[in-house]
């Protein structure tokens, strides 16, 4: 068994007292570096001194080690996300793993589904306060996978060195739309500039991301499919990309667009969208 060494029990050793009193067990924990799933190897000291060995064998999960291998919408969403809200990290036994974050747990849910995955999505609370939120996590143990990332251009820790992967234009609008869910924001409403006494009703749509060059691109790729202009700028320890109102109404339009209907839509964002549509119809 890999990762699992087990200790034989020897009844002359410890008496007869031992055995008299029941079981006596030695026990050996490790993991296995694929599923990332416990095994456990254990040895159990009857009665009449009979060793008897007791192996929990690994569980390992299903999942489509060739999901990143081939473009499609869902797995150009699911990649977006992944550049927004993921990372990929090898443990110290050498094992590969992926993960997703969200506070959204449906997204994980149907990035679960798209991966063909069984891996269950784990909970842990974020923030020190009482009014604390919970975050969801999906995580995959797969060298496969970790190495398709690591073709299409991300790294570990890559919060700092994140790059534009090379989507092709057909499917660059559901990648798009999964940084969008994962990093992305919108507001609208009325909004009040200064020296001036009226108010003017604002559509602004942003992306976020810690890597400066990430968002350069992405800007770059959005003037080329869309023809508008967004705006660079730091603040608040992060790099954003903002779009005023005529174009972020475009820039929606794009993002939600019939031919991807079948993603994962959060309303909060979906619903500006459709209130800024009867405005500017």
């Amino acid at each position: 068994m890999r990762g699992c060494v087990t200790h034989l029990c020897d009844s002359s050793r410890r008496g007869s007292s031992a055995a008299e009193r029941g079981f006596h067990k030695a026990e050996v924990v490790g993991s296995n570096p694929t599923s990332g799933t416990a095994m456990q190897s254990r040895i159990f000291l009857g009665t009449l001194g009979v060793a008897r060995l007791s192996i929990f064998m690994p569980v390992f999960k299903k999942k489509n080690r060739d999901f990143f291998k081939k473009w499609s919408t869902e797995m150009a969403y699911v990649l977006g996300f992944f550049c927004a809200d993921g990372c990929m990290f090898v443990n110290p036994r050498g094992a590969h793993y992926i993960a997703f974050y969200s506070n959204d747990r449906h997204l994980l849910k149907f990035i679960r589904y798209a991966l063909r995955s069984e891996h269950k999505i784990g909970r842990r609370p974020t923030g020190k306060s009482r009014r604390q939120s919970t975050a969801y996590v999906l995580q995959l143990g797969s060298k496969e996978v970790y190495h398709d990332l690591l073709r299409l251009g991300l790294l570990p820790g890559k919060e700092h060195r994140l790059k534009l992967p090379p989507v092709p234009a057909k499917y660059f609008s559901a990648f798009a739309r999964g940084y969008f869910d994962g990093d992305g924001s919108v507001a609208y409403g009325l909004y009040k500039r200064r020296g001036r006494q009226k108010t003017t009703r604002v559509l602004l749509v942003r992306f976020t991301s810690a890597s400066k060059k990430f968002l350069a691109d992405l800007s770059q790729k959005i003037k080329k499919e869309l023809g508008v202009p967004g705006f660079l700028h730091f603040t608040a320890n992060a790099w954003r990309l903002g779009y005023s109102t005529l174009p972020s109404m475009r820039l929606l339009a794009f993002l939600y667009q019939d031919g991807i209907k079948s993603l994962p839509v959060l309303g909060r964002k979906y619903h500006k969208f459709l209130q800024a549509a009867k405005t500017y119809a």
